[in-house]
């Protein structure tokens, strides 16, 4: 559609730019993120599949372990974000504008 009507979606306009050293973690996160199950709400990236990629496919820079942190560091914001517990650069409130630790006082 953006095509056709030559006005750039919003979600576009606010998309994050990808350093270019980071670019193969984000296309294995998004590659992996269609794998995840789906309920109630969106879960996890399984470590099955993490693993079941790195066999396949390698790491990038052959490091493991920052291959599976970035992996969870990017699934946690985008549940974060997705399962309505937060939007980008915010604190998760809830209906009354409550954050979790300011209903605790």
């Amino acid at each position: 559609m953006w095509a056709q009507t030559k006005i750039e979606p919003e979600a576009l306009k606010s998309k994050p730019d990808v350093p270019a050293h980071l670019w193969a973690y984000y296309r294995t996160f998004l590659t992996l993120s269609t794998r995840r199950q789906v309920g109630m709400a969106i879960n996890p990236i399984s470590m099955t599949d993490i693993v079941a990629y790195m066999d396949k496919f390698g790491t990038p820079e052959d490091d493991d372990e920052k291959f599976v942190a970035y992996i969870v560091l990017m699934d946690s914001a985008f549940l974060l974000v997705h399962n309505g517990r937060g939007k980008r650069g915010s604190v998760a409130s809830d209906s009354r504008g409550e954050t979790p630790s300011s209903s605790r006082r």
